[in-house]
């Protein structure tokens, strides 16, 4: 019997402690964060007009009771609502990240709450309200997060030295997603569920979705919906497709490799239910991602599509003697999702100059470089054109790439890269130039 349930706990652990990929938990952050700023920005926008409705029409939700909270009135309304495009912001891009996100949440379920407190209460938000609480309760900042790079600094700066990223795994990234997931499928399975309780196969008689199709024709004239209610065989036919794919559902939680099925079927229903009753259910499959692996994804398309020959890697030629220099270079080093870049030290000319002949020391260290491979040869380019070459290869930095060919731009570019690079022991600070030194050593070519 103890044998049993000790399998049963590995098991459970397997399942929601199993050690996952801490970037694949930042991505879900990114895509929710996304979501809820643009819902906020955007789409609910208007909710703000809640504040000017007559309190007698105020029928506040049971979590709204239970607080005490009363009508939504100017100008805490708009207070609340400024504090959460802010939380949301910053738990996108990682500041704080736990933090942001705890006060997101709570400000998010106020104001979806207040929504539902004048009459309009649906299901649409829970998994992404489930998904903002995971993610406060999680390490989703741990990666492509301000944090980490802030982080990052830190130690690259106590260590002396530039130390590349590695993408770490965490037991503590899987839960987030797992339990998102989960709610995902007991969402559907509950839904089916519910059916067969209340109506049993009488749901499927056809007539319930005629009767659905009929009364959604008539509020939103959908051409699509008059006519799949003209025809009852083929309702029956849905109806019973519908209840064997959301009862069905529950098999992703046993049978992983069915999950990609699932969610195909899943957003061919929505699909369905848009065009014949205009019906969308946009914030749950907008939640599908949780299921992806983009990582993996990532490394099919640079396998099969962008780079089926392999990455290209440019070398970033550096004085790592330098913090301001580190600190660049780190910084560069985080923003390459692509794996465009590899670093090297310029102190280590022996190694350098054998794999570089002809390369310049003294100008290395004075100015950044990046190698560009070629067939049996490189070209080098230093200052500012390293930058720009950086720019272009970096997902954010394509943003301003065009800009930096502007005529006038790389004249006063090169001139700004050399003004920082002649002082960046005072640029760096001298609390900051503490190993070494920032200035440049007078080398001789070897």
């Amino acid at each position: 019997m103890s044998n049993i349930l000790n399998r049963l706990i590995q098991a459970w652990d397997r399942y929601w402690f199993a050690p996952g990929s801490l970037t694949r938990l930042a991505i879900y952050r990114l895509w929710v964060y996304s979501i809820i700023l643009l819902d906020v920005l955007i789409w609910t926008r208007g909710h703000l007009r809640y504040a000017e409705v007559a309190p007698e029409f105020y029928q506040p939700i049971y979590i709204l009771r239970l607080l005490q909270i009363p009508a939504p009135a100017h100008p805490w309304l708009d207070i609340v609502y400024g504090a959460l495009a802010v939380f949301v912001f910053l738990a996108l891009i990682g500041y704080k990240t736990n933090f942001s996100a705890v006060m997101a949440s709570g400000l998010y379920v106020y104001w979806v709450a207040q929504w539902f407190s004048f009459g309009w209460v649906h299901h649409l938000h829970p998994p992404l309200v489930f998904s903002m609480a995971a993610l406060a309760l999680s390490p989703s900042g741990a990666r492509l997060s301000v944090d980490h790079l802030l982080k990052r600094l830190r130690e690259n700066h106590a260590a002396q030295q530039f130390i590349s990223k590695a993408n770490a795994n965490s037991p503590y990234a899987t839960w987030p997603l797992r339990f998102v997931q989960t709610i995902i499928i007991l969402l559907y399975f509950l839904s089916g569920y519910a059916k067969l309780k209340i109506s049993g196969l009488e749901w499927a008689n056809g007539t319930t979705l005629q009767w659905y199709l009929m009364n959604d024709y008539l509020t939103f004239q959908a051409p699509a919906g008059l006519w799949l209610a003209n025809h009852k065989e083929l309702c029956i036919l849905l109806s019973y497709a519908t209840l064997i794919f959301e009862v069905g559902f529950i098999s992703a939680l046993f049978f992983p490799r069915l999950a990609p099925w699932l969610l195909l079927a899943g957003f061919s229903f929505h699909l369905g239910t848009y065009i014949t009753m205009r019906t969308f259910f946009e914030f749950l499959w907008l939640t599908y991602p949780v299921f992806f692996n983009f990582e993996r994804i990532g490394a099919w398309i640079r396998r099969h599509i962008t780079a089926p020959r392999g990455v290209i890697k440019f070398a970033v030629l550096f004085d790592g003697q330098c913090p301001l220099c580190i600190r660049s270079v780190t910084t560069v080093d985080f923003f390459d999702w692509r794996g465009k870049f590899v670093f090297r030290e310029v102190n280590d000319w022996e190694r350098i100059s054998r794999d570089y002949p002809g390369l310049d020391q003294q100008k290395s260290l004075e100015e950044m470089q990046v190698m560009i491979p070629g067939a049996g040869r490189y070209e080098a380019l230093a200052g500012f054109y390293a930058f720009r070459k950086i720019a272009q290869h970096l997902p954010l930095g394509m943003v301003i790439w065009p800009f930096l060919f502007i005529p006038g731009v790389p004249f006063v570019g090169t001139r700004v890269y050399r003004f920082i690079a002649s002082r960046r022991k005072r640029i760096a600070g001298a609390a900051r130039c503490s190993f070494h030194t920032c200035e440049i050593p007078a080398t001789s070519n070897q």
